[in-house]
């Protein structure tokens, strides 16, 4: 399974309206974060591992482990296109 990095200096974050906005301070993009997509990055700011995300998503919104596994990987996808995050890839 893959793994990843926050790069901890190219963001700053703010709660909205119970919704978090992530600025990429180095791009000027900012993306918006819903409930389940708040709970992954909030997870990995704590530096889980990625299958530790996808079990916790699941127990949360009673959903499938392949359901979670996309979830956390689509938004972890995202995340390194927004250049918040590195992934390693095996």
């Amino acid at each position: 399974m893959s793994s990843f990095k926050i790069l901890n200096t190219n963001f700053v974050e703010s709660e909205i309206n119970d919704e978090i906005v992530v600025l990429n301070i180095q791009t000027g993009e900012y993306i918006g974060l819903n409930n389940v997509a708040k709970d992954i990055w909030n997870y990995c700011k704590n530096n889980e591992d990625i299958q530790h995300i996808v079990n916790l998503i699941k127990l949360e919104y009673n959903i499938s482990e392949e359901k979670a596994l996309n979830d956390v990987m689509d938004f972890l996808h995202s995340l390194h296109d927004e250049q918040l995050i590195e992934l390693c890839l095996p």
